[in-house]
C-alpha cells in the first residue's frame, strides 16, 4: 500500500498524476497544514482517487528542528514522535512518497518505522530543488542518528527520485534511481477531467507579458524584483504587462505602482497552463520554475525570461551552488533544443535585445 505526503497544491497535482497513471494499489494521501486545502478536500474525497485522506500539522514543528543543538537532534532521531504530529494511521504502508527530505519528513519516516512498518521511500518532484539538492549529503549532515535504525535507515531505503524531466537532474551520484513522471496533458482525458473537477478552469489575461512574482517578501529575502519589473515595463509598457502575485506573499507591491494584477484565482498555475495556449505569451520572473512549467511538465511551447543574473541584490544562495549552475546549463540546452524560447539576460542591454527579438524577430541573439 502507498501513501503520499503533500504540503502544497503542486505536490497534490503531482501525487494525483502519479496515482492515476502509475499506481494500481490502494494509495492514501496525507495533507499537511503548510497549505490551506479546504477548498479542494471535499472534491478529492468525492472522486475517490485516494483510499483515505489524513491531515498532519507540520507548519510549526518543521521550523523547530534547525534551532536545536546536537543532543536535541539526536534525541529526536530516536524519538521521532516527539518532533512531529503523531497522527493515527489505520493502514500499514510499504511505499512512502515524499516531496523532499526535510527534517520533518525524515522524522515522519522514522515515526512509521517505529510503528513497525518496512518502507521504501520515493522522492517526487517539488520544483527545482529536487533537481539540485544532493540528498545523500543532506542525510549525512543533518545531525540525525540514521545509523540507529540499521538497515531501515532512510538512505538504505531511498529507491526512487521521480522527475518530470530526468535529463535535468544535476546530482551525479544518484542518477541510477532517477525515473520519469508522465507529463500532464489534455490528451489524458481521465486526468484532465479530474483536474478540472477539482480546480476548475480559467483563461489567461490578454496582456502579452506575465511577470511571476516569487515569495521573497514572505521568506524575508532582500530583493530588487520591483526594480527589474520597472525596467521591463520601460521596454514593453505597463499596459502590456500583468503581474501574477505569489500566493504566499502577504502584500501587493505592484498595484500602487500602476501595474495590472493577474485576476485573483484559486486555480493553480499548472492547471491554468494545462487548458490554455501560451504561444503568444512571454513569462518573466527572477528565478521561479513556474515560468518553465509549460515546457517541462506539460510539454507545451512557451517563451520565458528569467532575470536572476540581473538581481545582484538578494540572490538566493542556491543559485550560487554548482549543482544549480549545472542544472541551468542543462536547462538552457533542453528548452532551446527545438526553438530558442528560454532567455537569461545578464544586463539591461541584453534584456532589451531579447524583447526586441520577441517583438519583431529580427535581432540576432
Amino acid at each position: 500500500m502507498n501513501v503520499f505526503v503533500c504540503g502544497t497544491i503542486f505536490q497534490v497535482i503531482t501525487a494525483i498524476n502519479i496515482r492515476v497513471t502509475s499506481l494500481l494499489d490502494n494509495t492514501d494521501l496525507i495533507l499537511t497544514d503548510s497549505t490551506d486545502f479546504s477548498n479542494i478536500e471535499n472534491t478529492l474525497e468525492e472522486l475517490g482517487i485516494f483510499h483515505k485522506i489524513y491531515h498532519m500539522k507540520d507548519d510549526a514543528c518543521k521550523k523547530d528542528y534547525w534551532t536545536m543543538n546536537e543532543q536535541q537532534r539526536k534525541y529526536l532521531s530516536k524519538n521521532p514522535a516527539k518532533g512531529i504530529d503523531p497522527i493515527v494511521l489505520n493502514d500499514r504502508y510499504e511505499h512512502l512518497y515524499l516531496p523532499s527530505l526535510s527534517a520533518y519528513n525524515k522524522l515522519f519516516y522514522y515515526y512509521l518505522i517505529k510503528k513497525g512498518m518496512k518502507l521504501t521511500v520515493h522522492l517526487y518532484e517539488e520544483g527545482i530543488t529536487t533537481y539540485v539538492i544532493d540528498v545523500l549529503e543532506n542525510l549525512h549532515t543533518d545531525g540525525m542518528l540514521h545509523r540507529h535504525y540499521g538497515r531501515q535507515a532512510l538512505e538504505q531505503n531511498l529507491v526512487e527520485i521521480m522527475l518530470y524531466e530526468p535529463e535535468l537532474y544535476s546530482v551525479p551520484n544518484l542518477n541510477e534511481i532517477v525515473t520519469s513522471i508522465p507529463k500532464l496533458s489534455e490528451e489524458n482525458r481521465e486526468l484532465s477531467a479530474i483536474y478540472k473537477r477539482i480546480f476548475g478552469e480559467c483563461s489567461l489575461p490578454s496582456e502579452k507579458y506575465i511577470f511571476l512574482e516569487e515569495a521573497f517578501v514572505k521568506d524575508g529575502i532582500l530583493s530588487m524584483d520591483i526594480e527589474l519589473v520597472e525596467e521591463l515595463a520601460s521596454m514593453v509598457g505597463k499596459e502590456n504587462m500583468v503581474i501574477k502575485l505569489h500566493p504566499r506573499n502577504p502584500v501587493d507591491r505592484f498595484s500602487m505602482r500602476g501595474f495590472t494584477l493577474f485576476p485573483n484565482s484559486r486555480i493553480p498555475w499548472e492547471i491554468i497552463l494545462l487548458t490554455n495556449d501560451l504561444s503568444d505569451k512571454v513569462l518573466v520572473t527572477v528565478s521561479s520554475s513556474s515560468s518553465i512549467t509549460a515546457k517541462l511538465i506539460l510539454g507545451k511551447p512557451m517563451y520565458a525570461i528569467q532575470l536572476y543574473s540581473m538581481m545582484y541584490i538578494g540572490r538566493a544562495q542556491h543559485i550560487k551552488q554548482k549543482a544549480f549552475q549545472n542544472y541551468y546549463t542543462k536547462l538552457y540546452e533542453v528548452l532551446n533544443r527545438e526553438e530558442k524560447c528560454f532567455y537569461t539576460p545578464d544586463t539591461k542591454e541584453e534584456l532589451h535585445q531579447i524583447i526586441q527579438y520577441l517583438e519583431n524577430g529580427f535581432v540576432s541573439l
